[in-house]
């Protein structure tokens, strides 16, 4: 399996060294740009977005029976040799800490018997974070608050909890996914870019978070 890999020059030793500590098998190479397009053929394009707040988790390695790599490059091992290409692009960057300030707030607030339909009733966690300050303030209804809640709430998800805490614990990335396919018709374009998002259904965890496919609007016709 060959991975291309665009790193800043300055960092291309850091990269090289990071890799051979982690892959002692692995071979790095330098080469010339890698061009996967069809040039008299068609490219097609999709993005990958969460479906729900971003300190929601995904399904990790860690919870996957399948190696998840084997199921990516398997998509790759359905194209033909000559005139089909795709790529699997990630962009990062180090994320600031209010994803999981926000992720901790959330866990906290379906310890005390909220429900996630409650949490996202206001668009956001914030809204039931200003609640929450409210009944803070108001003390003489504190005590009245806790009492119907012990006896209206819903039993907390345990799982989703301590997968929500798990990921607040945790540094976080900003990261954008873009997938390309590249064939002589768009109907083989179009086979390769949907094994390649489907590849991605592994990751979704129902009750917590999983990936949405928008495709791009343009058809690119190579000539």
């Amino acid at each position: 399996t060959t991975f291309y890999v665009a790193v800043p020059r300055k960092w291309s030793r850091v990269f090289e060294k990071k890799v051979s500590a982690l892959f002692p098998y692995a071979r790095v190479e330098q080469i010339k740009d890698y061009n996967i397009f069809n040039e008299n053929g068609v490219t097609l394009g999709s993005t990958l977005r969460l479906k729900r707040a971003a300190f929601f988790p995904i399904r990790s390695y860690r919870r996957l029976e399948a190696d998840p790599l084997e199921v990516l490059t398997t998509a790759f091992s359905k194209m033909k040799k000559e005139g089909d290409g795709a790529a699997i692009q990630l962009v990062v960057r180090p994320a600031g800490s209010e994803w999981q300030d926000k992720g901790k707030q959330t866990a906290r607030f379906l310890k005390k018997g909220k429900s996630l339909k409650e949490i996202t009733k206001t668009d956001s966690w914030q809204g039931v974070a200003t609640s929450a300050v409210g009944e803070f303030v108001s003390g003489s209804k504190k005590k009245q608050k806790d009492e119907d809640l012990k006896t209206s709430s819903e039993p907390f998800d345990e799982e989703l909890v301590k997968h929500l805490e798990e990921k607040a614990g945790r540094a976080g990335f900003d990261v954008n996914i873009r997938l390309l396919a590249s064939a002589e018709t768009h109907e083989e374009a179009l086979d390769i870019l949907q094994s390649l998002e489907d590849a991605f259904l592994q990751f979704s965890d129902p009750q917590a978070n999983s990936f949405i496919v928008e495709r791009f609007n343009l058809v690119f016709f190579n000539h």
